[in-house]
């Protein structure tokens, strides 16, 4: 910034030495035309011609380090904006940085809050039941229901529910049966939005009254589906469905654990 105005202090100087110089060089054309007109030596004509013409070189010269001042403060100007640009865009890379940093941090302390407290139940009905709570405390779930696979009876049995309300228990399904049974067969989640009313105990076993909003995914043990989850909301789940199947590996892992221990 401080050359900037260096450059445009020489700029306007030379300017007004031109100004000054264009006065000087009128002057002596009116010397030269009046002394044209009276009887003068030769020589003092051509001395006046040699310095009228030292002095149009002279303009020239100052004129050329005028452009050149004035390119030089352009391009210090563009410098400059370049700069501030890309400073600019620095700070906004930091920013979004921060806030993804943010995003991760929160996302992280709600999985850390899921998992509070799952190690202390000792039964597959207690721990995903507290599991459900957990999850509706982190997330804006109104509804929720949580199936184990019976191996024996080869069906997916209601382990747990939240907030279920419904007359009748929710029915056992196989693979293939149903959404949650497309999930198991599919092995990849179901989102579902703005379900009208009079579908959802079609589609799921949440009941007459759910909301509109259904997510279904699968639990996974190793390369097995040991669990399915249901989970209803009045509003979009903000959740990464992808992220939390895969997080969900180590409830799938500790829930074999328990089923395991119970036979």
């Amino acid at each position: 910034m401080d050359n900037l105005k260096i450059y445009k202090y020489f700029a306007l100087l030379t300017l007004i030495i031109n100004l000054i110089i264009a006065f000087f060089f009128i002057l002596k054309i009116n010397q030269i035309h009046n002394l044209a007109g009276e009887n003068i030596d030769s020589s003092k004509i051509i001395s006046l011609y040699i310095y009228l013409i030292l002095i149009v070189l002279l303009v020239i010269y100052l004129f050329r380090i005028s452009i050149k001042i004035r390119t030089y403060a352009k391009n210090a100007d563009n410098k400059l904006q370049e700069k501030i640009r890309i400073e600019e865009k620095d700070n906004d890379k930091e920013n979004n940085i921060e806030i993804e940093e943010d995003k991760t941090e929160t996302k992280d302390k709600k999985y850390e809050k899921i998992l509070d407290g799952l190690k202390e139940q000792k039964t597959h009905e207690k721990y995903t039941e507290k599991f459900l709570i957990n999850l509706s405390a982190e997330f804006e779930i109104v509804q929720g229901l949580f199936y184990i696979y019976d191996t024996e009876e080869d069906l997916y049995k209601i382990s747990s529910t939240y907030a279920y309300y419904g007359e009748e228990q929710p029915k056992d399904f196989k693979i293939g049966d149903g959404l949650s049974g497309q999930v198991v067969k599919s092995k990849k989640e179901i989102e579902i939005t703005d379900i009208p009313e009079k579908y959802m105990t079609i589609l799921s076993g949440l009941g007459k009254g759910a909301p509109k909003n259904l997510i279904i995914l699968p639990v996974f043990c190793n390369k097995d589906i040991i669990g399915v989850i249901e989970l209803a909301s009045f509003v979009s789940l903000n959740i990464d469905l992808k992220e939390f199947v895969k997080f969900m590996e180590n409830i799938g892992k500790e829930l074999a654990k328990m089923i395991k221990k119970k036979k």
